[in-house]
């Protein structure tokens, strides 16, 4: 290939065919990265996709029958060990602000980008200002929406680092939902 060229490929964080950018990395031999252009997730050719370490997952998601996915089949696929569900941003604010007021360990958080009282890019912007008011590294994000990733939203996603996208929207099945996001979380982790 290339040094740079266009393909296609599946995104699970997309969840659909996208336009995907590959570039070769200078001085490796053959070492190629493949990134989603719309919501710029690594698309590794690795079948190792296991999330290991996720002790804590803290959501926020307006919607009882996602909450009820989530909660308990993220649990179940051994994604995470605990998921606490928030209905809205304000709640998940103060469930974050009393984890870190008792040293509670958080490995990532959830995010719903429409809901009610504070949206989800509102809570992760307050979310990162209560992470350095607190002295703690920023948690990964996943923005977990019906929204398409352009242009504003990438700026979002630069803004709230480590952060990534997961369109909500496109899966079939809860199943499904869970493994994209499993995948999306491993990268994260991995800080892709």
């Amino acid at each position: 290939m290339a040094d740079n060229e266009l393909m296609r490929s599946y995104c699970p964080g997309c969840g659909e065919e996208v336009d995907v950018f590959v570039m070769t990395t200078e001085g490796v031999d053959g070492v190629e990265e493949r990134r989603c252009i719309h919501c710029g997730l690594t698309l590794e050719r690795s079948k190792e996709k296991s999330v290991k370490g996720i002790s804590k997952i803290i959501s926020a998601d307006d919607s009882k029958i996602i909450q009820n996915i989530l909660s308990e089949l993220l649990v179940e696929e051994r994604v995470a060990q605990s998921v606490e569900m928030c209905n809205n941003g304000m709640e998940f604010l103060s469930s974050i602000t009393k984890h870190f007021r008792n040293n509670i360990p958080i490995n990532m958080v959830i995010l719903d980008v429409n809901m009610p009282i504070l949206n989800g890019i509102s809570a992760a912007i307050a979310l990162r200002a209560i992470e350095k008011g607190f002295g703690f590294k920023p948690l990964p994000i996943i923005f977990f929406t019906v929204k398409k990733c352009d242009e504003t939203f990438q700026k979002v996603l630069k803004f709230c680092h480590p952060s990534k996208y997961l369109n909500k929207g496109v899966s079939s099945s809860p199943a499904e939902i869970v493994r994209r996001v499993s995948e999306v979380a491993h990268q994260l982790l991995k800080g892709k």
